[in-house]
């Protein structure tokens, strides 16, 4: 996966964030991604915090969209407070209105078993039991339902698929000049041109932001707050942050 802005089917991506940056390496992670979701209903994407899990779940969501004929949801978790605030999140997104007499995730059971779709639950660490129990229903309810979840730890469901996402790829050891071929160096690379367009690498620089990639141990987060203040000021070519 390159450097450039993904074009989206935007009729068929509902309630993801619009992709402001461009997406950075990660292409097998992508792809084994979509294949696990062409074998399982529930597949989870774990790692800790900062490792670019909900970039990863939304690129996958749109290389997969057309696989879905009812399309792609987004259901945020992040700002849920309550665990019970799970299926109303979903409703929410769905667009979906309580009807008398049934509760939420009835409605959500109903009408979900006549959709073929993808839901993208994104952050569930913090509701991880609630998160589960919608999981284990939904699929229970909805044969054509498919499932794919971020958080910092596997929901423990049968039948989950789990991948466990790793840091960016760093430079091999002793080739600073190839620097800029590993995804953590193309990732700080495209972050700092961001801000300054004129910014390139040279045999010093480069080795020096490979240091820096290789400290930060190739966490995307941390790669992009580091490239960010390194551009406020920096000499043209080389980073304030790392001189």
């Amino acid at each position: 996966m390159g450097a450039d802005a993904t074009t989206e089917p935007t009729e068929s991506l509902h309630g993801l964030r619009p992709a402001l940056t461009s997406f950075v390496g990660r292409a097998g992670a992508v792809d084994a991604v979509a294949g696990l979701l062409g074998k399982y209903r529930l597949v989870t994407v774990t790692g800790p915090g900062g490792m670019g899990k909900t970039r990863l779940a939304d690129e996958v969501a749109r290389q997969v969209a057309e696989r879905f004929a009812d399309g792609v949801w987004g259901v945020e978790l992040a700002t849920i407070a309550e665990p019970g605030s799970v299926p109303a999140a979903a409703a929410t997104v769905l667009g979906l209105r309580q009807a008398p007499g049934m509760s939420v995730m009835e409605a959500l059971g109903a009408h979900l078993a006549r959709q073929q779709l993808l839901l993208i639950l994104d952050n569930c660490e913090h509701v991880l039991e609630a998160a589960a129990q919608f999981c284990a229903t939904v699929l229970l309810s909805a044969d054509d339902v498919r499932i794919l979840a971020t958080s910092r730890e596997p929901l423990g469901l049968p039948g989950e698929a789990r991948y466990r996402l790793p840091p960016l790829a760093l430079p091999e050891r002793g080739s600073p000049g190839d620097a800029v071929a590993s995804e953590a160096v193309a990732l700080f690379v495209d972050r700092a041109r961001q801000l300054d367009p004129h910014f390139t690498l040279d045999d010093e620089s480069s080795a020096v932001v490979a240091r820096l990639v290789a400290r930060l141990d190739g966490l995307p987060l941390a790669i992009e707050l580091a490239a960010a203040a390194g551009q406020r000021p920096a000499r043209r070519g080389r980073p304030a942050a790392i001189a």
